[in-house]
């Protein structure tokens, strides 16, 4: 026989329909699918940059262009692109960062350690901010992925025992 599921936001005393529960492994297994296919993505974006933009080189940093945005509430943001000028193969280039951030993070004259394309060295981007971002990406979305696992395993597969997730109280069974 199959054990009874009840869904409360206060005492747990309400018996849940099926359907509500199905409603929210459903939930769970989208979120935590959607969640695992933006890691992946990412993931998939960080290694292809590894292996396009494999030479490193020092730039100096000429000038911080600033770049203007508007919302749609006419709210205007500024952010601060870095532009590199370094020498590649006995050539000179100048490249604006696409990567901004909302102040300057840098000085005009400072040098940094830029990774390029060595087949298109007008494409370059800075080390250590480009890694940092990328790497904290995937953590926030491998840990909150993670997560929505756990949830939907134990949603799915628990016997009738209490789960309590922000306050409301889920007694379940094996769908």
């Amino acid at each position: 026989m199959k054990a009874k599921t009840y869904i409360n936001y206060n005492n747990c005393s309400r018996r849940a329909t099926s359907g509500e529960k199905k409603l929210l492994v459903s939930i769970f297994t989208l979120v935590t699918i959607v969640l695992w296919i933006v890691d992946i993505v990412t993931i998939g974006i960080f290694f292809k940059q590894k292996m396009t933009y494999t030479a490193e080189t020092n730039a100096t940093i000429i000038n911080m262009e600033r770049r203007y945005t508007t919302d749609s509430h006419h709210h205007s943001t500024i952010m601060y692109h870095p532009v590199y000028s370094f020498t590649y193969k006995n050539k000179e280039y100048t490249v604006t960062d696409n990567y901004g951030t909302s102040s300057p993070n840098h000085s005009i004259n400072d040098v940094v350690k830029i990774k390029l394309n060595p087949d298109n060295p007008n494409k370059a981007y800075e080390v250590n901010t480009r890694n940092t971002f990328m790497g904290l990406f995937i953590g926030i979305f491998s840990f909150i992925g993670t997560i929505f696992t756990i949830v939907t395993f134990a949603l799915r597969h628990t016997s009738p025992k209490k789960i309590t997730i922000y306050n409301r109280c889920f007694y379940d069974d094996y769908l």
